[in-house]
């Protein structure tokens, strides 16, 4: 009996001891589990802290930011400005005679310009209307001084001075600048400002007053296609624009008050370059059609040994030459009388120099030194007789179709320039040379 007594002791105890073993297991359970809640608990909380405290930082530096961005609005909405640029120069924009008239004539075209400039936007956007207009304009002074004082619109070449500080103290925002001798400084400093404030926030609207000149196009074309500049732009026509301002998407205006929209009769100098004696034709008959063989055999001829026939250009590779080899001129029609005194206005009288190889042959690429301002077909062909008058160094053999110069003369002097082997030429046997 004693020996089941201790067995059944033995087993209770095991039996005991398996329960507080199950026991045990259970509360480490309940333990690892409660632990694991509590430090979510914990890192909740200390989550949802961060966040109060990232949240009021947020909210304090949007409110910042705004009050920044409210600030810097208004800071632009006050500085907020309109600017018109004009190039000055002696070429197509002209103040009215009676502004050149010294200190208080600068003083009107400056005042009358700013009118105007109100009264466009009045118009056509009468939020700016209200925007203080920044002037600047840009002349040669020593080319444009000369052009008015030997056109007869001012008395001595020093009247430009006086209006050109009349003009710049008229107004604290309106600048006349007179940028000294020397090709294209105006467009260098035109070119310069329209760049650095043409995406300006401040800037809201540039009227650009220089669109005789095709040279400035290559700048307004990197902006035709941005709707954001587009509507910023206003082209300021002259009386003459270049062809190629035509193509682009900017509106447009004129302010007939302030400049010239034709070039008057007394500025022309119609004597300045001398031509044959023989009647002009309008450059609208310059189409007509003959053919290079009947050219080859006209026998009509002027004082300058080339007959005066319209014809039709050959292609830029070919060249007429006769059955001994000899180079023969195309005959060029004489220019017509407008042709000559807008030619003359701007080589004799504004003193500019046109890039042989940008308007007869279109082949500069630029920085040669030589103006690429816009030039009339007349004012191309006036160009073309002044070259004809000068004799091809190569001479009867030259075969370059881009070579503008002489080649032979029909004339019946005694006396003359071109080398004698260069009269007399066989004209009959011309035909097209092909290179």
């Amino acid at each position: 009996m004693a020996a089941s007594l201790v067995e059944d002791f033995a087993r209770r105890v095991s039996s005991f001891r398996a329960q507080d073993d199950e026991k045990l297991q259970w509360m480490n359970a309940a333990q690892a589990q409660l632990t694991e809640v509590v430090r979510k608990y914990n890192d909740s909380c200390n989550d949802l802290e961060r966040e109060r405290i990232a949240g009021r930082e947020t909210q304090k530096r949007a409110t910042e930011l705004e009050s920044r961005l409210l600030g810097l609005q208004k800071s632009v909405e006050d500085s907020s400005f309109v600017l018109v640029l004009i190039d000055a120069d002696a070429d197509e924009y002209i103040f009215q005679d009676e502004f050149y008239q010294g200190h208080d004539g600068g003083r009107k075209a400056a005042w009358n310009l700013q009118t105007c400039v109100k009264d466009y936007f009045e118009k056509s956007e009468p939020d700016l209307a209200s925007m203080p207009v920044v002037v600047k304009a840009f002349a040669n002074g020593d080319g444009l001084s000369k052009f008015l004082a030997n056109s007869v619109v001012t008395k001595h070449s020093t009247s430009l001075w006086d209006f050109a500080k009349g003009f710049s103290q008229s107004h604290a925002l309106s600048d006349f600048v007179l940028v000294g001798n020397g090709r294209d400084r105006a467009d260098k400093k035109i070119k310069g400002v329209f760049e650095q404030f043409v995406r300006n926030p401040t800037c809201r609207h540039i009227i650009f007053g220089a669109c005789h000149d095709n040279g400035y196009v290559r700048m307004l074309e990197d902006f035709a296609f941005d709707s954001t500049v587009v509507d910023r732009i206003t082209l300021l026509l002259s009386f003459n624009v270049g062809q190629e301002f035509k193509k682009l998407p900017f509106r447009c205006t004129r302010m007939e008050k302030v400049f010239r929209t034709t070039l008057p009769s007394h500025l022309r100098i119609t004597k300045a370059v001398s031509y044959a004696e023989n009647p002009r034709v309008d450059d609208s008959r310059l189409t007509t059609r003959k053919t290079w063989a009947a050219l080859a055999g006209s026998d009509r001829t002027s004082d300058e040994g080339v007959a005066p026939i319209m014809v039709e250009r050959p292609p830029r590779s070919n060249v007429l030459v006769n059955e001994q080899g000899h180079r023969i001129d195309e005959a060029l029609p004489q220019p017509s009388p407008s042709a000559l005194d807008s030619w003359n206005h701007k080589v004799k009288v504004a003193n500019m120099r046109y890039c042989r190889m940008y308007h007869l042959n279109d082949s500069c690429q630029g920085e040669c030194g030589y103006s690429h301002g816009p030039l009339s077909d007349g004012e191309k062909l006036v160009y073309r007789v002044m070259l004809r008058g000068e004799v091809c160094h190569t001479g009867l053999k030259c075969r370059d179709a881009k070579c503008h110069y002489r080649h032979n003369c029909l004339c019946k002097k005694q006396r003359c320039k071109f080398p004698v082997e260069m009269h007399g030429i066989d004209r009959a046997s011309a035909k097209v040379w092909i290179s």
